[in-house]
């Protein structure tokens, strides 16, 4: 499967090393982004040889996309409890526990989590790095990037955040040679970070294009196509081959859009406004009215009272979802799922403040 990063296909076969399934011939490496009649028949040939493991083999591998989705619940405390206080953490993961698109899809062998995860993960260490910039926290911003990008190609994103904050970092700095050589080491070593776990990724395989990716170019950016298969050539020497591949294959799919649905309606291109209509309605009624009003109390609390703490998690949550509402790939409320995290801490702060609040604390019990 070209179309996305390997890093959840990673953890969920991770199990099949100890279950050894039957496994049939793997067709001809046709290659090419594109699901065609060979690898269906693969797969459907994988699990007609595995008649009597099917439970086996689909329980195991949800089991790491579980350890996945507890992660992120741990991550989500430490967060909140570091920033806000032990019962801020606990309101945080009381309203990640009973969120039910995390309850969904945190147990299904899908990006999304993952995705969450990894959006966090990076924001998270880039906070870590900013506090004390050093070579080894460089590394781990390094690694916190590539596991994003490793998870969903979405999270490409986090590469222009990172140009941003560099370039921010050697304008503020003082016009000190060896300040700013010592930032520019720090953006090498990122760079070599996530370009070595990215190859690991793929096993350091880079493979040749092949008539069908040629083809698949050809059908794909029929006005372009000479460009995009020397963009892909040439990036093959830095990244691997089906990386980039799957990169121009979701540049693709948002340029053609997706059937979807949404209030009666329906589109293959999508509406800018689809996610906040979609998490209007697929949240519960007291996270969503949480979610709306610990958004305009952070917002007071960063710009009148200028508490930085609230800046840390409401620029990640406004950057994704700017960058959703321009996604033609209209088809459920888990693509949003990166953002939810920031909305659950803000969640646990704001009720604890209220709980604070003697006036408010009513206020907090009922939601």
């Amino acid at each position: 499967v070209h179309e996305h990063p390997p890093l959840a296909k990673i953890l969920a076969a991770i199990p099949l090393l100890f279950i050894q399934p039957n496994e049939p011939k793997p067709p001809p490496a046709h290659g090419g982004p594109e699901q065609d009649n060979d690898k269906w028949a693969y797969y459907a040939g994988f699990w007609d040889g595995n008649p009597n493991a099917f439970e086996t083999i689909s329980f195991w591998t949800r089991v790491p996309m579980i350890v996945c989705t507890v992660i992120l619940g741990l991550l989500i405390f430490v967060i909140a409890r570091n920033q806000f206080g032990s019962r801020a953490a606990l309101f945080s993961v009381a309203l990640f526990s009973f969120e039910p698109t995390v309850l969904a899809h945190g147990r299904v062998v899908q990006t999304d989590v993952p995705a969450a995860l990894g959006y966090l993960v990076f924001f998270f260490v880039l906070y870590w790095y900013l506090r004390k910039p050093s070579w080894r926290r460089a590394v781990g911003l390094g690694g916190a990037t590539a596991l994003a990008i490793l998870a969903k190609f979405s999270m490409l994103l986090t590469g222009p955040v990172l140009l941003i904050t560099f370039l921010a970092l050697l304008w503020r700095t003082p016009r000190q040679q060896q300040s700013r050589l010592m930032l520019a080491k720090h953006a090498l070593i990122v760079t070599f970070t996530v370009l070595l776990l990215i190859n690991a990724a793929y096993f350091f395989h880079s493979r040749s294009l092949s008539e069908a990716d040629v083809f698949w170019a050809q059908k794909s950016f029929p006005a372009h196509s000479v460009a995009v298969l020397r963009t892909v050539h040439s990036a093959s020497f830095i990244v691997p081959t089906d990386f980039v591949l799957g990169i121009f294959w979701q540049i693709w799919h948002n340029n053609e859009g997706h059937p979807s649905s949404m209030l009666g309606k329906q589109s293959r291109t999508g509406w800018w406004y689809y996610f906040p209509v979609a998490f209007a309605l697929k949240t519960t009624l007291p996270f969503l009215l949480l979610s709306l009003v610990s958004l305009a109390w952070a917002t007071y609390q960063l710009v009148r009272k200028r508490d930085r703490r609230f800046f840390a998690l409401l620029v990640p949550f406004a950057i994704y979802t700017a960058f959703v509402l321009f996604s033609k790939i209209d088809i459920g409320v888990r693509y949003y799922l990166p953002a939810f995290p920031f909305l659950f801490i803000l969640g646990g702060a704001f009720l604890h403040w209220l709980l604070e609040t003697q006036r408010a604390r009513a206020a907090a019990i009922a939601l």
